[in-house]
């Protein structure tokens, strides 16, 4: 965010020296005042994340670096998911539609429909491009990532499995069909299929450093994804065939791919440089439930369901940097990294945060679920009454349902035109380091004054002269209405202790142009670059800031405010407020966030104070170069004084809460909850653990219990949850209870255990299997293993164990589900360490390096028995396969480089192993041949030439890249594409291609660009585009350039238009009221065109109607 300190564009000079005439009184005021000599300049969109709260609809804004919320917003019920792509957040939901939160205004759009409710969606931001996966039937959609406007569609004919499909840059997506295991491409080109296959219910799409891997856990293996689509040998991955519980993901930066495994609680890491699959660190969570991992700061983020906790890993030293316990034990929440920034949230709860590199917790209230909350935090969005979330008081409410706030109209008093379509900025809150706002020296009103009604909306989202607006005590405005143009300055607080952070944004109220650039002083020897951003200053004192802004049409803007910094207040004295304890009881108490909460601050002073308004402090509104004389900024304003806190209140006591969960049959679940204690009324809201959650009614007007009935969609082990909220003290509480379900009358279990070895050498390390057992999907297993140690509880059906001591041992496997248990025992014996010495293997190779596919022969007769003759051999060959003769022969279809292994064993089952390297190259055939195809070939500048290189064909092995170079310093890279003349001149256009073993050719052909004709132009004007009903308005468009004779085409935005010839006088139409976009077309001879529109605004007469029987 900070610029340098060398030369400023000239622009930026102007604004500057205008600045210093306008601000020369506030200057002086600032002489013999305290400058701060540091502060820090943080950029809103650098770490921030916008995290989905499902249980309530809403998406919260979290800046990482101060961790606190920027801003909240309604995004409709039902919400599923959300992904991010630079500050704009796109949220899905459970009817099958999708959301845009645009990040710099907070205005959140229309649902744009992708499937049916019951079909979930995947989305793939790719810069300016959306691609949306219907995971349900295949069809993926290419949509405009600001409008949400599709603009092509494509069937896979197939589903799309959970983790298979990846954005590999800006315009290309990999999927994995589910049914045929191809890896499918998708582009705006269309729909390719690609050879070889994967497993599709085992492999996971993930990118490492930019690029895209297929991790093959049934394989083994991580495959390169190239154009083709799976591409070389690979490298290996060390997970387990039979562990389901591995999830992947990929480095941002580095060659890695992660991989941690629950049943054996591990993170395994694959080095794709170093081609090795051998570093692992043990997390020490064997049998833990754990989420999908994320990576950020060169750190790796495990999330632990089991114990709600945050792993943080270390994957340069293979070590656990810090376990942080974030939520309670059983929940199941979301990692989210944006930029270096690690982010933990629980959907189905108020609850997030931020996880450090160094594993240190910062928690953050994404909102507030009591009906209690202070004055100035309305409802869970944290908005006014009367407005929209992310929109201010004062500026109209979107019109999407998800965004509209009813608000009261006076029966006598006529509606405003609609408000500009350029709304302000939202009201921005302070953060958490900074104090409460001090209160109103006035009274609160009484909770029974009658509402006092909103004011008539005037344009630009002013209020009423004669009637202020509402909002908050103390807030000011400066309306912006239409014709009347100003840069202006917003911050979320007048007044900040010294090291609390402001927030600073840009404010531009005309409607021809926006902000291009905004750069920043702060009046402490620091600047910075940037429409919104914070900062926070080293030293108490009065401090002015300087905005100097240049605007998407080249005119340079400035204003200047100010703001005072004071000395943080000495900490509070004990014993203000007397603290009061928390009881034991079964429920977890939320908190409600307000100065009574028992398990608050003992000081009494709320945390979570309302936000103080946003001041606007309005510039010049005009260019340096303006004659207008120079305005002085306003005298800074005294911060309000504080009052003398309340008299401490007597605390609720915390209400105790229970939860029974039990099953009704087949896939149904009947849950019943009470409360007690607190303020006597309660309301229950149940969450399934599937994604689903009911509020029942609350149906008498005292409720202290509910019951619900749910029934799932599959079998399986869910975590419900109640969330209770007191009624009257607002507090929230939760409980949770594990239920296992089947899929209809649960049969009886029967334990079935394989060991295998059952019997060997100490050490002897014994795997058992319990997967021939029955009973239903929702099967636990624990095994014991005879020597007073056990493994499980556990839903996996394996396990392993190693024995170090002689003897016969009964290992036993005990099954259980909802109606009851059983077990079998199997014996295992361990034999003493064997004597004399042990065979030596060794084994010759014919030709360890060749190109695929490769057949060597292999002898192992070389190896020599010890005191034991060898009973056993066996070659295990690095890509799954194995022999086991003496002698033989074994082939190496696919090229890589493979480690194989010799294991001898003699009779008294001592063993010796010996390894070996084999290289299998790729084959060199033909080269490929180039073939380039220019369209046109010749004519003017501007010219625009199509190239296709198609035609090329591959010799020996396939076309992997094609690179154009057009002959004036520019290049392209595809089979197909475009390219832009500007300069006349005779251009040489090369054509390479490349294949998969490096070998290339190329072609080359001329362009002839001729000089062109000069640009066409158009200045549109509008005569009188505000005011009174009916409205005559005219307009003018006068052309330059181009060649030849004009015509134009007018279209006057009512349905009326005009097309022919230019009069001298323009045209005249007469608008009536209402809201209208003016557009023109002028084309000439060559066909040229140019196209221009402006808005006219027409008012209703403002007329009153006299009173009945009046005259």
């Amino acid at each position: 965010m900070r610029t340098g300190r060398g030369s400023r564009p000239v622009w930026l000079v102007r604004a500057l020296l205008a600045v210093v005439l306008v601000a020369v009184g506030g200057v002086a005021a600032l002489a013999g005042r305290t400058v701060a000599s540091a502060g820090q300049v943080v950029g809103l969109e650098d770490g921030s994340a916008w995290l989905v709260s499902s249980a309530v609809g809403q998406a919260t804004l979290i800046d990482g670096s101060t961790a606190r919320v920027v801003a909240k917003v309604e995004v409709g019920g039902g919400t599923r998911a959300g992904a991010q792509a630079g500050a704009d957040a796109f949220v899905t939901a459970d009817d099958g539609s999708l959301r845009r939160v645009d990040g710099a205004t907070y205005q959140v759009s229309e649902p744009a429909s992708f499937a049916r409710a019951d079909q979930p969606l995947a989305v793939f931001p790719a810069e300016d491009t959306l691609f949306v996966v219907n995971r349900a039937t295949g069809v993926v959609t290419l949509a405009d990532a600001r409008s949400l406007v599709a603009s092509t569609t494509f069937s896979l004919s197939a589903r799309v499995p959970v983790g298979g499909a990846v954005v590999e840059g800006a315009g290309r997506l990999w999927v994995v069909d589910e049914g045929s295991g191809e890896l499918v491409r998708v582009d705006r080109g269309g729909t390719a299929v690609t050879g070889r296959k994967v497993d599709p219910a085992r492999t996971t799409l993930v990118t490492a450093a930019g690029r895209p891997y297929a991790v093959d856990l049934s394989a083994r293996r991580v495959w390169p994804i190239g154009s083709g689509g799976v591409a070389g040998g690979g490298v290996c991955v060390d997970s387990p065939l039979d562990d389901d519980t591995v999830l992947v993901t990929g480095a941002s930066l580095a060659s890695q791919v992660y991989l941690v495994s629950g049943r054996r609680g591990l993170l395994l890491i694959t080095d794709l440089d170093l081609g090795r699959c051998d570093a692992v660190v043990d997390l020490k969570v064997a049998g833990h439930e754990l989420g999908q991992p994320r990576e950020a700061a060169g750190r790796v983020f495990v999330p632990d369901f089991t114990a709600g906790n945050v792993i943080v890993v270390d994957p340069e030293t293979r070590s656990v940097v810090a376990t942080a316990e974030v939520l309670p034990d059983g929940t199941a929440f979301e990692l989210r990294s944006q930029g270096p920034v690690m982010f933990f949230n629980d959907p189905a709860s108020s609850q997030a945060g931020v996880v450090d590199p160094d594993g240190d917790i910062r928690e953050v209230k994404k909102y507030e679920s009591s009906s209690g909350d202070t004055a100035g935090d309305a409802g869970a969005s944290g908005t006014s009454p009367g407005t929209s979330p992310g929109t201010p008081p004062g500026a109209e409410p979107s019109s999407g349902p998800a965004n509209q706030v009813d608000q009261p109209q006076p029966a006598d008093q006529p509606a405003g035109p609609p408000a500009s379509s350029a709304p302000e900025p939202p009201a921005l809150e302070p953060s958490a380091s900074e104090p409460p706002a001090p209160a109103s020296a006035s009274p609160a009103p009484s909770s029974t004054a009658a509402p006092t009604p909103a004011p008539a909306a005037f344009p630009g989202g002013a209020a009423s002269p004669e009637q202020p607006a509402p909002g908050p005590t103390g807030a000011p405005t400066t309306p912006a209405r239409l014709g009347e143009a100003s840069l202006g300055i917003q911050l979320s607080a007048s007044s900040v202790v010294v090291g609390g952070s402001v927030t600073i944004q840009a404010v531009y109220s005309g409607e021809s142009a926006g902000i291009d650039d905004a750069r920043w002083t702060f009046g402490d020897g620091q600047d910075a670059a940037g429409v919104r951003l914070t900062h926070a200053w080293a030293e108490p004192g009065v401090f002015q800031i300087v905005l100097s802004a240049r605007l998407t049409d080249g005119r340079a803007l400035s204003a200047a405010t100010e703001i005072t910094v004071t000395e943080r207040a000495p900490p509070a004295t004990p014993g203000l407020q007397p603290s009061v304890a928390q009881p034991a009881g079964p429920g977890d108490q939320i908190g409600d966030g307000d100065g009574d909460d028992p398990t608050g601050d003992p000081t009494g002073e709320s945390t979570d104070g309302p936000a103080e308004p946003p001041t606007t402090s309005t510039g010049t509104g005009t260019s340096p170069d303006s004659p207008d004389e120079p305005t002085t900024p306003d005298e800074p304003t005294t911060p309000d004084e504080p009052t003398t806190p309340d008299e401490p209140t007597e605390p609720t006591t915390p209400a105790s809460v229970s939860l029974s969960v039990t099953n009704a049959s087949g896939l149904t679940v009947n849950a019943s909850a009470s409360a007690s204690g607190g303020g006597g009324d309660f309301t229950f809201t149940f969450v399934w653990g599937d994604g689903t959650m009911s509020t029942p009614p609350l149906g008498a007007a005292i409720r202290t219990s509910q019951s619900a009935s749910h029934t799932y969609s599959a079998a399986g082990t869910y975590t419900v949850r109640v969330l209770v909220t007191d009624r009257v003290t607002g507090a929230d509480y939760s409980q949770s209870q594990t239920v296992t379900i089947g899929g209809g009358t649960i049969t009886a279990p029967v334990a079935r255990l394989a060991l295998s070895p059952t019997r060997g050498t100490a050490p002897l390390a014994v795997t058992a299997d319990g997967s021939g057992s029955t009973g239903g999907a929702g099967l636990t297993y624990q095994f014991g293993w005879g020597d007073g140690q056990s493994t499980g509880t556990q839903t996996a059906a394996g396990a392993s164990h190693t024995y170090t001591s002689p003897g016969t041992y009964a290992v036993t496997l005990t099954v259980a589900n909802g109606s009851g248990s059983d077990t079998e025992t199997v014996a295992v014996t361990v034999d003493g360490a064997p004597t004399g010495s042990p065979p030596t293997a060794n084994m010759t190779m014919s030709v360890p390096v060749g190109p695929a596919p490769h057949t060597m022969s292999y002898d192992a007769s070389s190896s020599s028995p010890g005191s034991s003759p060898i009973t056993s051999y066996r070659i295990d060959w690095g890509n799954g396969g194995s022999s086991t003769g003496v002698t033989g022969s074994y082939r190496y279809d696919t090229p890589g480089t493979y480690q194989f292994t010799l294991t001898v064993t003699d009779s008294a089952g001592q063993t010796d192993s010996a390894s070996g390297t084999v290289t299998v190259t790729t084959p060199k055939g033909a080269p490929p041949v180039a073939r380039l195809a220019l369209s046109p070939t010749s004519g003017a500048a501007p010219l625009s030439v199509s190239y296709d290189a198609t035609g090329s064909t591959p010799g020996g092995s396939p076309i992997r890249r094609y690179s154009i170079g057009w002959g004036d310093d520019s290049t392209s890279t595809g089979p197909s594409g475009t390219h832009l003349y500007t300069a006349p001149g005779t251009y040489t256009v090369t054509l390479w291609v490349t294949d998969e073993s490096n070998q290339s050719d190329t072609q080359s052909a001329t362009v002839t660009v001729t000089a062109g004709t000069s640009t066409l132009r158009m200045n549109l004007t509008i005569a009188s585009r505000v005011g009174e009903a009916p409205l005559q308005s005219t307009i003018r468009a006068n052309a330059t350039g181009g060649s030849g004779s004009y015509s134009y085409y007018v279209d006057f935005g009512d349905g009326g238009g005009f097309q022919g010839p230019y009069s001298a006088d323009g045209w005249s139409h007469t608008y009536p009221a209402g809201q209208f976009t003016v557009q023109v077309r002028v084309t000439d001879s060559t066909g040229q065109s140019v196209t221009q529109s402006q808005q006219v605004i027409a008012v209703a007469s403002s007329t009153s109607t006299p009173p009945s029987g009046g005259t």
